[in-house]
């Protein structure tokens, strides 16, 4: 049984994000406003055999519920074996159950067993489906992303490239320094107006969450963190700044989902 969430669970409150890759998807040029096709998935193995088109954008999340083996039995030798190397238990399942997820809803739509789909990693860290064996086509027309932390993971699936992101909302000590350090000066700036801690960690965890999956779905590793992407400050979530390579800003759809024991979408 996959992990699954729905309204009778009590999960941490979680914070979790989505970036598309627009280009391609308007025949009359980009607008970021044009809406994605957003649909939730409340079970990874059964979203049917159709296979997502550029502007659908298809999201799992996972709840810590189900069997570590039956999970485990759904992964590559190489994934078994990281798994096991990880040290607290409740990593070893977050590491399990995401990629579990994504093998699941991948092996459905491929027709074939989860754990003998051949993945491979992109230059920039990304999974993807092996175009030796999938061809280039097949593989490009069929793009993922996953995140896991302590108590919840998220899968996302596309037609065009997706990154998705998806952080516990806690307090964190260095909050501050953080921003200062990863993010773009108007973020400090707006952080060190707010006097409320609850809408300190909003800001933080709005910014933290785009700008990872903003980085996902280019499958780049940014090293200098997210300085050079900005987003609005409220909803609708769009970028307003972004380097001259991955602009322009209008090329991206973002949106922002709250998990928790009550969750709610936004999308752009």
């Amino acid at each position: 049984m996959m992990p699954t969430h729905g309204k009778s669970q009590l999960l941490p409150d979680h914070a979790a994000a989505w970036a598309l890759d627009g280009l391609g998807i308007d025949s009359g040029g980009l607008d970021s406003a044009t809406p994605v096709r957003l649909r939730r998935l409340h079970d990874p193995a059964s979203p049917g055999t159709r296979w997502p088109l550029k502007d659908d954008l298809w999201l799992w999340f996972g709840a810590q519920t189900g069997s570590q083996a039956d999970l485990a039995a759904c992964l590559s030798d190489a994934e078994r074996d990281r798994a096991a190397r990880f040290r607290f238990a409740q990593d070893r399942w977050s590491y399990t159950s995401a990629h579990a997820g994504l093998r699941q809803l991948l092996g459905r739509l491929l027709d074939e067993a989860p754990h003998r789909i051949t993945l491979h990693t992109l230059p920039g860290g990304k999974p993807g489906l092996c175009p030796v064996r999938y061809t280039a086509r097949r593989a490009a027309a069929l793009q993922f992303s996953i995140s896991h932390s302590r108590g919840l993971v998220a899968v996302a699936v596309s037609g065009s490239p997706v990154g998705v992101d998806v952080e516990p909302i806690r307090p964190l000590a260095d909050m501050e320094h953080m921003i200062a350090r990863f993010m773009a000066p108007g973020v400090l700036t707006a952080f060190r107006a707010m006097r409320s801690p609850q809408d300190r960690m909003a800001l933080f965890y709005r910014n933290w969450t785009l700008g990872e999956a903003l980085v996902k779905a280019m499958g780049e590793v940014i090293g200098e963190g997210f300085g050079h992407f900005a987003f609005t400050p409220s909803d609708p979530a769009l970028l307003t700044a972004i380097p001259p390579l991955w602009g322009p800003v209008e090329r991206w759809r973002l949106g922002q989902i709250e998990v928790g024991a009550e969750s709610r979408a936004r999308a752009a």
